[in-house]
């Protein structure tokens, strides 16, 4: 199966993505439970997520929908990184779960990889999208402990 879900606490938010074992890093923003049922629902219809409870469920047990795997064997080589490095699982929690409280195009900028997620730099047609200063370039990520 190419596609799975992975799960993650940030900052005592349950968050979901959906991952790519094609492109070997998330394929979707992470987000709350709700919203993200609206949007897999929205991408694949009610026959693409007939089994979703399913695997929701076995993200709870195990970090991802995928079986007989972990979060860590499937974040484990990823390509998720700039110029596809492999981010360690703090980092990759770390990047997808600070976005989630921020508005659209605001906060959304270039992180210490130099990978960017809306920002009027990159986007400039994304309305509200803000200039990254030079504070948010170059600066190491807070890690977590993996």
């Amino acid at each position: 199966m190419p596609k799975g879900v992975i799960r993650f606490e940030y900052q005592g938010h349950e968050l979901f993505a959906e991952w790519s074992t094609v492109v070997d890093a998330p394929t979707t923003e992470a987000a709350t439970e709700a919203p993200f049922r609206e949007a897999m629902l929205g991408w694949y219809g009610t026959e693409g997520t007939r089994d979703l409870d399913e695997r929701i469920a076995r993200c709870r047990e195990t970090g991802t929908s995928f079986r007989g795997s972990t979060l860590r064997d499937v974040v484990a080589g990823n390509r998720a990184g700039h110029n596809e490095r492999c981010l360690t699982l703090a980092e990759l929690v770390e990047i997808m779960g600070r976005r989630i409280d921020a508005p659209p195009g605001v906060g959304h900028e270039h992180d210490s990889l130099g990978d960017c997620y809306t920002c009027a730099l990159c986007y400039p047609d994304t309305p509200g999208a803000t200039m990254p200063d030079s504070s948010d370039l170059g600066l190491p990520l807070p890690l977590l402990p993996d």
